[in-house]
C-alpha cells in the first residue's frame, strides 16, 4: 500500500476520543487507528522519542539501526525505501543526513509529511566548532536540557499530523520531559562533585562537546565522529593526555576494544568504558545507574547512564 494511499486510509478511521461528561468520569480512552501511523525517524535517539511519545498511536522505526554509527551508516536501496513507505519521517536534522541519497524535499511533495526533530533549538545553543556560520555540531542529544527541546519538536510533529490523539500525546510528551529535566538536575549534581583536575574527558569519537559545556568538562577525542580510529596517537593529545593524567577513554560500542588498548598502551588509558553518544544500543539492553537497571536502549536512560557513568569514572580517576 502506497504512503499516499494508506494516509487517506487512515483518516477515514475513527482516531477521536470522545469527551466525559461529568467531574468524576475517567479521562476518555483514546481511539486509534486500526493501522498505527509509520513513522520512520533517522535515528534511534529520535526513534526513542516518537515511541515514548506516541505510543499505540505510531509504529515507530529507526532509519539507522541501533549499534551503528549514525555517521558512517550506508543505506542500501531498500533501506532508503522505508522513508517512501513512511507516513511521517522525522529527521534529525543539523546536516546529519547531508550525506544521504535521500531527497527529503522531494518525498515531502510525494505526501510523507517530514519534520526535523531539532526545529525547536534556538540557533544561538547550537555549537560551530569552526566558528560563526561553520558547519554546526548535530550531537545535541547529549545534552539533557536540548534533548527536551527535541521533545517538543515531536510532540509538536505528532499532533500536528494526528490533532486528534493531541490529549494523549501532551502527557506523554510533559512526562519524559521532566524525565530529561530530572537528568539534567541529577547531572548537574554529579558533576559539581568534580575537582578540576577531574573534568578531563577522553573519547573515541567527537560527540560530548554538548555534555562537556553543560557541565564544565574539557571534552577530547581520538577521531571526528565520522572518522576510522587512528593507528597511533597524535603528539598533541598524547601530551594533552599526559598533562592533565587521563585514565579513562569512553568508547562507543561499535569500536574495537581491542585496538583500542593497543593504542592507549603506552599512555595507559582504560578503554574499556562503553558509552553511547553515536547510537543507542539493541531494544531492552539493561545496565545499572546506583542499584537501579536501566534500559539503555531509551533516549532517556542512555543519557542518565552515560552522565552517571561518565562522572564516577572521572571522580575515582
Amino acid at each position: 500500500m502506497s504512503a499516499i494511499f494508506r494516509r487517506q486510509f487512515l483518516r477515514l478511521l475513527p482516531a477521536a476520543a470522545m469527551c466525559g461528561c461529568g467531574d468524576n468520569q475517567p479521562p476518555p480512552v483514546p481511539k486509534f487507528p486500526k493501522v498505527k501511523w509509520r513513522v520512520t525517524s533517522t535515528t534511534p535517539f529520535t526513534a526513542s522519542l516518537v515511541s515514548t511519545i506516541g505510543g499505540d498511536a505510531v509504529d515507530s522505526r529507526s532509519f539507522v539501526p541501533p549499534g551503528e554509527n549514525v555517521h558512517t551508516y550506508t543505506p542500501t536501496a531498500p533501506d532508503s525505501a522505508k522513508f517512501n513507505t513512511s507516513d511521517m519521517v522525522i529527521t534529525h536534522g543539523l546536516g546529519l543526513e547531508s550525506r544521504w541519497p535521500v531527497d527529503f524535499d522531494a518525498l515531502g511533495k510525494d505526501g510523507v509529511r517530514v519534520f526535523a526533530a531539532t526545529s525547536a533549538i534556538p540557533a544561538d545553543r547550537i555549537l560551530r566548532p569552526s566558528g560563526p556560520g561553520g558547519p554546526p555540531d548535530p550531537h545535541v542529544w547529549t545534552h539533557p536540557e536540548l534533548a527536551a527541546l527535541m521533545v517538543d519538536a515531536v510532540e509538536a510533529a505528532l499532533k500536528e499530523v494526528m490533532p486528534e490523539l493531541a490529549d494523549y500525546f501532551t502527557p506523554r510528551a510533559h512526562k519524559l520531559r521532566l524525565a530529561f529535566q530530572d537528568t539534567m538536575k541529577f547531572a548537574a549534581q554529579k558533576m559539581k562533585e568534580l575537582k578540576p583536575d577531574d573534568r578531563f574527558l577522553l573519547t573515541t569519537h567527537d560527540s560530548m562537546q554538548y555534555l562537556a559545556a553543560a557541565f564544565a568538562l574539557e571534552a577530547r577525542a581520538l577521531t571526528p565522529p565520522a572518522a576510522k580510529l587512528p593507528e597511533t596517537l597524535t603528539q598533541d593529545l598524547s601530551e594533552w593526555i599526559t598533562t592533565h593524567r587521563v585514565k579513562s577513554l569512553f568508547r562507543e560500542s561499535f569500536t574495537d576494544g581491542l585496538m583500542l588498548r593497543r593504542l592507549l598502551l603506552d599512555v595507559k588509558v582504560d578503554p574499556d568504558h562503553v558509552i553511547y553518544s553515536l547510537t543507542l544500543p539493541a531494544a531492552g539492553a539493561k545496565a545499572f545507574v546506583g542499584f537501579k537497571s536501566c534500559d539503555i536502549s531509551t533516549a532517556i536512560e542512555s543519557l542518565h547512564y552515560n552522565a552517571d557513568l561518565i562522572q564516577s569514572t572521572l571522580e575515582v580517576d
